[in-house]
């Protein structure tokens, strides 16, 4: 138990080829017409276990799959994923397990390349968080949007908070720290 998927994002298929994602089964560009039935994209899973993700086309229409990229989390173990389309990153999140952490990650050369590590808001207790979600672009207020964290443990009766994130494209930083909790 919580040691398999415990994570999932879906990144479409167009930006992947703007980006020149690099598909690992063929060591070429990743060409969607090479897996019809793909649902318009392809899914990344987290293994909570190890902290890898793997990036599979999947066919829906026969049930099979091809592993198209893996790549490490940055921590042991990873809980969440979030594709944020309008910036075209990926947001890997740990639990109260790696302090609460996340790691920002973005096509780059057409592999998923870690931006940034941010620690979780001083403001809030280490938690057993498991879900993660980004306000859109629209709703950016002076440099920051919303995010929302799911606990899993329902810590004080409470299920989701809330804080912020940068609406800018992560840059090469360590140790930034995310918005406290309004």
């Amino acid at each position: 138990a919580n040691l398999g998927l415990e994570a999932i994002a879906f990144v479409p298929d167009a930006q992947l080829v703007a980006a020149g994602f690099v598909d690992e089964s063929t060591n070429a560009p990743y060409d969607p017409a090479r897996y019809p039935n793909n649902g318009g994209g392809v899914f990344l899973v987290g293994v909570e276990a190890t902290g890898q993700v793997f990036a599979y086309a999947l066919n829906t229409a026969t049930n099979g799959f091809t592993r198209v990229a893996t790549f490490a989390s940055g921590f042991p173990q990873v809980m969440e994923l979030t594709w944020d389309a309008e910036l075209q990153q990926l947001w890997a999140v740990c639990d109260n397990g790696c302090a609460g952490r996340s790691t920002v990650f973005r096509l780059a050369g057409g592999r998923f390349t870690s931006l940034a590590r941010y620690e979780r808001p001083a403001t809030l207790a280490n938690l057993n968080n498991e879900g993660f979600a980004v306000a859109p672009q629209r709703q950016c207020s002076g440099g920051r949007k919303a995010a929302w964290w799911a606990d899993d443990s329902n810590t004080g009766g409470i299920a989701i908070r809330r804080g912020t994130v940068p609406c800018t494209v992560a840059t090469p930083t360590s140790g930034t720290l995310l918005a406290g909790w309004p």
